[in-house]
């Protein structure tokens, strides 16, 4: 217990600077591989610490590798560092100043976690065996970020053996930390599909086909997929969202209906890189 009491006082004692950078960095939110303002902070905040810092050339991620007093294992540590294309309506004094753009996601808070972790394991460096990688990785929201990274070999020297992460929860109680065995979290995968109709006339609506009826079956029809289909904890199908072309009259075409797929299984995961059947002709 004496142990874990000085990790928690060395955090305690870094509160105000942490605050202060997550907020830092909420303030001004980047989104997908381009965050070169969050990562200047993340930098300054790692400033005079023994680490050895590696930028990647693709993006704005970077990964610092502290090197432990003895030989051993290397562990990954893991944060994430965009934002999302949100407006911010919270009113707070440090609320983002960039329209249409909002740490809603937590990285803020991640990143900042990430960088506190840094300080004070680089504090503790001669009780470590083996090295840690901290790993700032943007582009988490559907841009591939860790993926870009790894391809450049950013985490090949020395390839890690166990790596962490962690994603704040505002539902949980200040304070706890929550595990479980097994997946923690979801794959996303988007579906894109285009229904097509025929237009007309808005006083003659039996001379034209509406897509919109079909587009409104296909969203009910997902959302009980699931249900029927995968137990309640393995995966779900969220968000359709529908983009509709109109003409003149009678909407013509549905372009890109959109739901995310998310599972807990890669025997469930669909690869929507690969076709599900034959091309359905238009309506007719």
């Amino acid at each position: 217990m004496e142990h874990f009491s000085k990790w928690v006082d060395a955090a305690e004692a870094g509160r105000d600077q942490l605050i202060a950078l997550r907020r830092a960095i909420h303030s001004e939110p980047e989104l997908g591989l381009d965050c070169p303002r969050t990562r200047d902070k993340l930098e300054a905040a790692l400033a005079g610490l023994p680490l050895a810092i590696r930028r990647s050339e693709k993006t704005s991620g970077l990964v610092a590798m502290l090197e432990g007093a003895r030989p051993g294992r290397t562990v990954l540590l893991r944060g994430d560092m965009d934002a999302l294309p949100i407006h911010e309506a919270t009113g707070l004094d440090f609320a983002s100043r960039e329209s249409g753009r909002m740490h809603a996601c937590g990285h803020d808070s991640h990143s900042a976690m990430l960088a506190g972790a840094a300080r004070i394991l680089c504090a503790q460096r001669d009780q470590l065996a083996g090295r840690v990688l901290f790993m700032f990785q943007p582009g988490e929201e559907g841009h591939h970020g860790a993926q870009v990274m790894i391809e450049e070999g950013l985490l090949g020297d020395p390839q890690p053996d166990a790596a962490f992460a962690l994603h704040i929860w505002p539902t949980l109680p200040h304070g706890t930390v929550a595990c479980r065995a097994g997946t923690m979290l979801a794959s996303t995968d988007t579906v894109k599909a285009r229904i097509v109709g025929k237009g007309g006339h808005a006083a003659m609506p039996h001379d034209a086909i509406d897509p919109i009826p079909a587009a409104a079956e296909i969203v009910l029809a997902l959302q009980s997929e699931v249900a029927r289909r995968t137990p309640g904890s393995t995966g779900k199908i969220r968000n359709p969202m529908l983009e509709i072309r109109t003409g003149l009259s009678v909407d013509e075409q549905i372009q890109n209906p959109k739901s995310q797929i998310q599972t807990h299984s890669s025997r469930l995961r669909i690869n929507t890189d690969q076709p599900s059947g034959p091309s359905t002709p238009p309506l007719s």
